[in-house]
Formats: C-alpha cells, structure tokens, sequence
C-alpha cells in the first residue's frame, strides 16, 4: 500500500491517521472505512472501496495507492467530489489519477 502524503481525509474520522494506517496495511478490519484509492481500470479514475475487501484473498496481496480514508459511504462520495474539485480547481481539468500519479512519484523522488 502507498498512502499519499497529503492524505485526504473525512471529516467524521476521529482518533490517530497512523493507526488507520497501521490497521489497513496490516489487514486488520476497521469498519465501516472506506479508501479512495486510483483506479487500475485503464479509463478509470477513482475507487472507492471498504476496508473489509481487503480480507478477501483476491484482494488482500494488491497493493493500493490510496489517498483518502472515510468512515461510511456517504463520507467517503463526499471525499471524492472533494479531490475532483482540488483538482480542477489546481490543473483545469479532472484528470485525477494522474495528477496523484504525478505526486506519487514526486514523494518517491524526494
């Protein structure tokens, strides 16, 4: 798992980002979390997917860029307009995935 720097996170989280952290690269469930991960569909974006996917053997060995964590569904939609919307507002369009590919890249330089 890479987790972006500069994660993006809801509002609704409390506690410490780092045991988040520590819990989901460990394979440890934390309901009901939802990641915002980039898309490894060719054409996709953004993903949202529940943290208890990750138990799922087909899953569990994928590594994820992720950069945002929410807690529930409809904080972890809101999330995502939200990156859209920094985006756009950043680069003048919603290519989204590879904006943070850039980034990603940028951490792993630096």
């Amino acid at each position: 798992m890479r987790w972006y720097k500069d994660l993006y996170v809801s509002e609704n989280i409390t506690g410490s980002l780092k045991y988040i952290q520590f819990m989901v690269d460990h394979g440890l469930q934390v309901r009901p979390l939802y990641l915002i991960v980039l898309s490894e569909i060719s054409d996709g974006q953004l993903e949202i997917i529940p943290v208890a996917t990750l138990k799922i053997p087909i899953f569990r060995h994928k590594s994820y860029d992720i950069i945002g964590v929410a807690k529930g569904y409809y904080h972890a939609r809101s999330l995502v307009e939200r990156i859209y919307g920094d985006v756009y507002s950043q680069t003048g369009d919603c290519q989204v995935k590879a904006y943070f590919r850039q980034k990603f890249e940028k951490e792993e330089r630096a």
